[in-house]
C-alpha cells in the first residue's frame, strides 16, 4: 500500500510512468514570440519524428524554400535523416544541423530533436 499512496500524493510522477510505459512522446510548438505550447502526443518516438517533420511542412506550406535548422543532443545522425526528408520534400530549401547547449538537454535529454524554419513570407 505504501507505493500507491506515494502515487495517490504525486500524480505528476505516476503520470509519468504511465506516459513512459506506454511510449507517449510529447510535442513542444514555439510561437513566433517563443511561446511554448503544447503541440500535440505521438505513441512511440519514431511516430513522435515523423509528425515532427509533417508539423515543420506544414508550418513552412505558403513560404518559399526555408532554410531548416536541426537541433539534437547526442542524436546527430536522426537529425542527419530528419534534415534530409525536409530537403528531400521541399525541394530548393537548405538546412544547417547544430548540437544543443548542455543547458537545454538538461530539460530535453539525450536523443532530443528540434526543427525551427527561416524563411520570408510572399505577399
Amino acid at each position: 500500500m505504501p507505493r500507491v499512496r506515494v502515487a495517490y500524493l504525486d500524480g505528476r510522477r505516476l503520470a509519468r510512468a504511465l506516459a513512459n510505459a506506454l511510449g507517449v512522446v510529447p510535442l513542444l510548438t514555439l510561437s513566433a514570440s517563443g511561446r511554448a505550447k503544447a503541440g500535440g502526443v505521438a505513441w512511440g518516438f519514431p511516430r513522435a519524428c515523423a509528425k515532427l517533420v509533417e508539423k515543420a511542412l506544414a508550418r513552412t506550406r505558403g513560404l518559399p524554400a526555408p532554410t531548416w535548422g536541426v537541433a539534437h543532443f547526442g542524436a546527430s545522425q536522426l537529425a542527419a535523416r530528419i534534415a534530409e526528408e525536409l530537403l528531400g520534400r521541399r525541394p530548393g530549401s537548405d538546412a544547417f544541423l547544430v548540437e544543443i547547449a548542455p543547458v537545454l538537454a538538461a530539460h530535453a535529454g539525450p536523443g532530443a530533436v528540434a526543427v525551427g524554419f527561416l524563411g520570408l513570407r510572399t505577399r
